[in-house]
């Protein structure tokens, strides 16, 4: 039996409930637009307990201060729901989110929804669309990542020298060239605040540490000190200490 259309059915699962300041911007050196909603919607994450597509959904929330019920579900609960035929997004498919009790799915949509809710979505439509296009090319790094993380094939170990040979340091080149300028590196992607590009890249950079770490490879990102430093300024984002302390501490 597959996923059902109806989100009647009730999803049981672990859930960790974040709460947040929603009567205070986040304290940080920057100052960020105000959010363009109330911030009293009634928001449910589902995903795996796992970073990857859903971990900038929820750092952009955290940021913000918005509540919202981070549902982290295991392979097991997955599988039932859909076994079950239980409502499981509109795609079959994770991360997905109810707002309201109304579901929204694909990970892109539900980063620029938490943008946009949060206020960090950029300044101006040209802001807005240059995000977007550094978020969809931060994502190939992470779907090349994943890639690279699950493959078990005879090719496995070629596909992770080519990409941390090649693949990784492109991609990373070029961010650090667009980090360059805008400010000279020395404050966000795009503009003057922090948009859901930063916390997608931040997303990006952990895995990639993980990754070092896992095949001994030293700092893969030593050539690139405004990445690091960029790294280093979302990590150290006031609004982000609770979580990022206490967050399950997971690979991918």
């Amino acid at each position: 039996m597959g996923c059902s259309d109806s989100k009647s059915a009730q999803v049981s699962s672990q859930s960790k409930v974040a709460n947040g300041p929603s009567d205070r911007q986040p304290e940080t050196n920057n100052s960020v637009p105000e959010a363009e909603s109330s911030s009293k919607a009634s928001i449910v994450l589902y995903y795996f307990d796992v970073r990857a597509r859903a971990e900038p959904i929820r750092l952009i929330l955290h940021y913000s201060g918005i509540q919202f019920d981070d549902r982290r579900l295991t392979n097991e609960e997955w599988g039932n729901i859909k076994k079950n035929g239980e409502f499981c997004g509109h795609f079959g498919q994770l991360p997905y989110a109810e707002v309201n009790g109304e579901a929204i799915s694909q990970s892109k949509a539900l980063i620029r929804f938490a943008a946009r809710e949060a206020g960090v979505l950029g300044e101006n439509a040209w802001e807005i669309a240059r995000a977007d296009s550094l978020v969809d090319t931060e994502n190939d790094i992470l779907m090349a990542l994943a890639r690279v993380e699950f493959s078990t094939g005879d090719d496995a170990e070629a596909m992770k020298a080519e990409f941390v040979g090649t693949t990784l340091p492109l991609k990373m080149a070029r961010l650090e060239k667009t980090l360059e300028a805008n400010n000279g590196g020395k404050g966000f992607l795009v503009g003057n605040k922090v948009t859901h590009a930063d916390f997608v890249l931040f997303n990006v950079i952990e895995t990639v540490e993980n990754l070092a770490k896992a095949m001994e490879k030293g700092d893969m990102l030593d050539n690139y000190p405004l990445i690091k430093d960029h790294t280093k300024r979302i990590r150290e984002l006031p609004t982000l200490q609770d979580y990022l302390k206490d967050r399950p501490d997971t690979k991918f």
